[in-house]
């Protein structure tokens, strides 16, 4: 049983023997101005029981203990419930702390996977830059002859008109041979100006994105 049960117990005890003997005690105190008859003898043996079988000395010691006794009950439990509330305070605080270390390590592992990011960002950024920069010749202002322009400009045209842009189509509208036109063809996809398709209708030539560059800045 919890000290505060005991205390409860023990005041609850005090006060109905109390509450059973006031009464009659203090009607007698009042009337008669002397103790009960029934508890008049009782009380007196009692004294004489213990004064004559225990020294005086000893019943001054003993109060002094039970004095004792009660001061330090009373410290305990009050420094209990002080104790109890530290432990309280001290769980709340743990608690908080797991909480905090938890959700640091979940930072920590988002700092990592971002770090990662920024990695593969930066790599993808140095590959692009690497592409730009060979592509970039491909866009650069370069001198080409009028006949390797004419074809150039051809194709674009055929494009323009969703047709196919074979060698044969080609010779058709420019008054050259067909090594000449192999030659020019030879040049624009050096350039990467053309690129080469084949099909079941044959061979055939399309713009690139440099090419288209090119010949919309310059035609």
């Amino acid at each position: 049983m919890k000290s505060k049960g005991i205390w409860g117990l023990a005041i609850a005890g005090t006060l109905g023997l109390l509450a059973l003997i006031g009464p009659p005690l203090a009607d007698s105190l009042v009337k008669e101005g002397k103790l009960p008859d029934w508890l008049a003898p009782k009380v007196d043996g009692f004294l004489r029981f213990f004064l004559l079988t225990t020294p005086w000395a000893l019943w001054e010691l003993m109060l002094i203990v039970l004095f004792i006794g009660g001061v330090a009950i009373f410290v305990v439990h009050r420094d209990s419930r002080t104790i109890a509330l530290q432990a309280n305070r001290i769980s709340s605080l743990s608690s908080e702390l797991k909480h905090r270390i938890q959700r640091c390590a979940l930072l920590e592992t988002a700092n990592a996977d971002l770090e990662a990011s920024a990695s593969n960002l930066k790599e993808s950024n140095t590959a692009l830059e690497q592409q730009l920069s060979a592509l970039s010749p491909a866009y650069k202002d370069v001198e080409l002859s009028a006949v390797v322009f004419d074809m150039l400009a051809a194709v674009a045209m055929f494009a323009d008109k969703d047709i196919r842009a074979t060698l044969l189509t080609i010779s058709s509208v420019m008054a050259i041979g067909n090594v000449e036109a192999h030659a020019a063809i030879d040049v624009l996809m050096e350039r990467k100006f053309l690129a080469r398709g084949g099909g079941v209708r044959g061979e055939y030539f399309q713009l690139t994105p440099a090419g288209r560059a090119y010949y919309l800045k310059h035609k």
